[in-house]
């Protein structure tokens, strides 16, 4: 895949049928650092990761050493959080393998999502970090389509997977496997090394598990969502390399003179020392804008999940939400 270039006409595919526009509530940021982003009313989905509690100053031992009575996030939106997301916006409910102990705990939490949670559209099945654990992504999605099949969930909620092209063999045969098992959605980590990523989408194309960018899955595909983050710093590009390529490979990619996200490291490291500071928030808010662009623009897919993660993240997501709705308003009068 090319690097992301300006297109700025794209942004307006917020707006087009079907697709699919997500933000992620961040488990590690207080609701006011994050709340004007999704006040913008301009996505379409809400996506929670697997955590019991959010707020900095809240006990989570009890979600510690009690996970299955937990409710899953999605079940507690509290009325602040529900009046900014917009009664139109559905909700997509992480649940990570790492969070259960048993396959029991693991159908109880999916059968919270399922009948406790508002307009919940979709379950993501993730890994998680532990090593040791009786479930996977691709278990957990096994047993959910069953258990949909034998009537205990309804047909409406749909399963999503997350996948890495960055990292995961090019040949897309893991994905294969994912979306056999019944996944219907898939949500990738940010695109960095592009090459290899176009790669990954070409093979699943060949494959025939990716759907066709309107954003409608069949039995046999599965729609694809581009990852998009909006690192403010070098510090937040390292903190991708770790998250994407996990701590041992990150610190050898990141030592590389060649490796696509130590060149970007380096970028933000130079521009913030040449660019004063108001001209740097206009350039990493531009580089935001390029990365919806290219994952909007993608051919194979069916929208772009954001994932802001600092209190800086989530300022360029609004300001790039409010210009793609001034966009709208200019196109609508022209």
């Amino acid at each position: 895949m090319p690097s992301p270039s300006p297109t700025p006409f794209k942004l307006l595919s917020f707006n087009k049928p079907n697709a699919f526009i997500s933000l992620e509530r961040s488990p590690f940021l207080k609701w006011s650092a994050q709340s004007h982003a999704f006040e913008t009313g301009k996505f379409s989905h809400v996506v929670h990761p697997n955590l019991p509690v959010f707020d900095d100053d809240s006990d989570d031992d009890k979600g510690k050493s009690n996970r299955v009575i937990i409710p899953p996030r999605c079940v507690n939106i509290a009325d602040e959080e529900r009046n900014a997301f917009g009664s139109e916006a559905k909700h997509v409910q992480t649940l990570s393998a790492s969070m259960f102990h048993t396959e029991k705990q693991f159908k109880k939490q999916v059968e919270m999502v399922s009948f406790g949670c508002e307009n919940v559209s979709h379950v993501l099945f993730v890994s998680g970090d532990e090593k040791k654990k009786e479930l996977d992504a691709l278990k957990m999605l096994k047993i959910a389509t069953k258990m949909r099949r034998d009537g205990d969930i309804p047909d409406e909620i749909k399963f999503a997977v997350a996948a890495n092209p960055n990292t995961e063999n090019v040949s897309a045969e893991y994905l294969e496997e994912k979306v056999a098992a019944g996944a219907e959605l898939i949500i990738t980590q940010p695109f960095f090394d592009y090459e290899r990523c176009h790669e990954w989408v070409e093979s699943a194309k060949r494959r025939g598990v990716l759907s066709a960018n309107s954003g409608i899955s069949n039995s046999s595909s599965a729609s694809l969502v581009i990852g998009a983050c909006a690192p403010s710093n070098r510090k937040d590009v390292e903190f991708w390399a770790k998250l994407v390529y996990g701590d041992e490979q990150s610190a050898k990619i990141l030592s590389s003179s060649s490796s696509p996200i130590a060149k970007l490291a380096r970028e933000y490291e130079q521009k913030e020392k040449e660019l004063t500071t108001a001209l740097y928030r206009d350039w990493i808010f531009e580089r935001c804008e390029l990365r919806a662009v290219a994952a909007l623009g993608h051919a194979a897919s069916a929208g772009v999940h954001f994932m802001p993660v600092t209190r800086i993240g989530y300022d360029i997501v609004k300001h790039l939400a409010r210009r793609t709705r001034e966009m709208e308003t200019m196109e609508e009068n022209a």
